[in-house]
């Protein structure tokens, strides 16, 4: 064989191992993610056993921050700071968080 031939064979023959690695990897890949899937379901946390859902929390915990601003606000209006007119409309917005809160705690 030529000196081309011999070079065009070894890039073929490692163009073609590097399809069959990336092919391995994203198989790989695709079995983790699966597995992980699955693990992530029914995930225990704690000792008590509790299973907990990450998006209740998360909007738990926004209801906490914004009603914690809230108080803050309030804090403020009593020392007799003038507050701007998107600070009053967060104040009348108590109630409803109080409610959201219930109902995502229950």
């Amino acid at each position: 064989m030529s000196k081309s031939a011999l070079k065009n064979k070894k890039r073929k023959e490692a163009a073609k191992n590097k399809t069959k690695t990336e092919k391995d990897k994203e198989d790989a890949l695709a079995a983790a993610a699966t597995m992980n899937q699955n693990n992530q379901k029914n995930k225990y946390q704690g000792a008590a056993g509790l299973l907990v859902d990450p998006d209740k929390e998360k909007k738990i915990r926004k209801v906490n921050d914004k009603l914690a601003k809230i108080d803050k606000l309030k804090a403020q209006l009593a020392e007799g700071k003038a507050l701007e007119k998107n600070q009053l409309d967060s104040l009348t917005k108590e109630a409803g968080l109080l409610d959201e809160l219930k109902a995502l705690t229950i």
